[in-house]
């Protein structure tokens, strides 16, 4: 077993339509994807391990700083990618970094590859240009 096959990434979003089509082109790193909808979800996942989670901070940014206590404790070596508009509600050592709300999937797909420290090349994808 290689070390990107024993990878997953953990995916917390509440929206269905936005769990979908990130599901879709986070699929395209060719690491396996958890989908929670909530904490509760989080709370409730297996204690497998988790090389990236990533948190919207919609509609709540409370319950996405539970999301991120949670993860540095049960997986401390997971990356945390919060996917929003960051308000002062969560301290700065719970997320490693932060997509905009406005962001384009392309910048989604970049930062999930520089908290993996991996490139394109690497997982296979193919940049726009």
């Amino acid at each position: 077993m290689t070390p990107r096959e024993t990878k997953t990434i953990l995916m917390v979003e509440g929206d269905p339509t936005l769990r979908h089509s990130r599901d879709l082109l986070l699929s395209t790193l060719g690491i396996p994807i958890r989908v929670a909808s909530d904490y509760k979800d989080v709370c409730l996942s297996d204690s497998g391990c988790f090389c990236l989670v990533t948190i919207s901070l919609s509609p709540s940014q409370t319950e996405a700083a539970k999301v991120a206590e949670l993860v540095r404790r049960r997986w401390p070596t997971a990356r945390i990618l919060l996917l929003g508009t960051l308000s002062a509600a969560i301290d700065d050592p719970l997320y490693d970094e932060i997509v905009d709300a406005r962001f384009n999937p392309s910048a989604l797909v970049e930062a999930c590859q520089r908290l993996l420290g991996t490139s394109g090349a690497d997982l296979g994808v193919r940049r726009e240009r």
